[in-house]
């Protein structure tokens, strides 16, 4: 059974807050330490899901990190995001064929490092992205 955790973006102060020790979710609150043990409203926060994996060096992978992917000698860069059940890496699954996390280097998140996005090694085309999908999803 893996470890349930979350983090979460506090949208006006800017920080994330690395561990949300509780949520309630009929109030619609997270609890977690910005300033002295914080209540967030949901509407205030983007709460992150922790995947249940570690990348290369042991740090945890969440939702919405951001990782460079080593794919057939090819550096990639890539989201994390959730897909009802279960994570993908801008598709494709998390944890599956050349997604294992020792080819994934968590190295930063959308909300403090979007500028990671548009570095060089992110897919240059659509073709690109399909080809991985392709060999990830058959083998090849």
């Amino acid at each position: 059974m893996r470890e349930i955790k979350f983090r979460a973006w506090h949208k006006e102060k800017r920080v994330m807050i690395e561990n949300v020790f509780g949520i309630d979710f009929v109030e619609r609150f997270i609890f977690g330490v910005v300033y002295q043990g914080d209540r967030i409203k949901f509407s205030d926060c983007e709460i992150m899901q922790f995947t249940g994996l570690k990348d290369i060096n042991g740090k945890e992978i969440f939702e919405w990190d951001i990782v460079r992917l080593l794919c057939d000698g090819e550096k990639i860069i890539c989201k994390v995001r959730r897909e009802k059940t279960y994570y993908t890496l801008d598709g494709g699954i998390l944890g599956a064929g050349e997604l294992q996390t020792e080819n994934i280097e968590v190295i930063g998140n959308i909300y403090e490092n979007p500028k990671l996005l548009d570095e060089e090694e992110k897919f240059e085309t659509k073709e690109d992205y399909i080809k991985l999908h392709k060999r990830q999803a058959f083998g090849k």
